[in-house]
């Protein structure tokens, strides 16, 4: 279950002992936020793709903190090539399908109700589904994303209209 793996961090100060943080974060936010807790200065020209956690990690809001989570398998990754876009309480999975480029599938799960991600909801959120299927692609071009190839070499994108 992508959403739900625990990390632990002991500070001096911060979120109570014992104390949970419902704030989305990524493995790649541990870089910004280690550099900043060892006063470690990132180069002006070296990528950070990740969002500093301090803040939370001291008990604080962080207001300009993005809660958003991409992550994405270009690439054959536990069988399947996906990328999965959560915004909030949802959690959208976008499956490539390089062996039938022309048949790719999204589910939906409303992790608020259903962290476990046991019942697909997309057929009653299909507006919903489509923003995020939307916001997903958009950051993924942003980003410069690389993107699966189909058995003929072609780039697999995904597909704004599959919804």
């Amino acid at each position: 279950m992508v959403a739900g793996i625990e990390l632990t961090v002991v500070l001096d100060d911060g979120v109570a002992r014992g104390g949970v943080s419902r704030n989305v974060g990524t493995i790649m936010d541990i870089y910004p936020t280690l550099a900043r807790l060892t006063g470690t200065t990132v180069p002006d020209n070296h990528p950070v793709d990740g969002q500093d956690l301090t803040r939370l990690l001291s008990g604080a809001d962080d207001p300009a903190r993005e809660e958003v989570s991409l992550c994405h398998f270009p690439h054959q990754h536990r069988g399947s090539y996906y990328t999965t876009w959560r915004n909030g309480p949802w959690k959208l999975i976008y499956y490539y399908n390089p062996e039938h480029p022309e048949s790719p599938r999204c589910v939906l799960y409303n992790l608020e109700k259903d962290p476990f991600e046991t019942t697909d909801v997309l057929e009653g959120n299909l507006h919903t589904a489509r923003r995020l299927l939307r916001e997903m692609t958009e950051r993924l071009a942003r980003e410069n994303a690389a993107y699966p190839v189909d058995f003929e070499g072609r780039t697999i994108l995904p597909d704004p209209n599959l919804l």
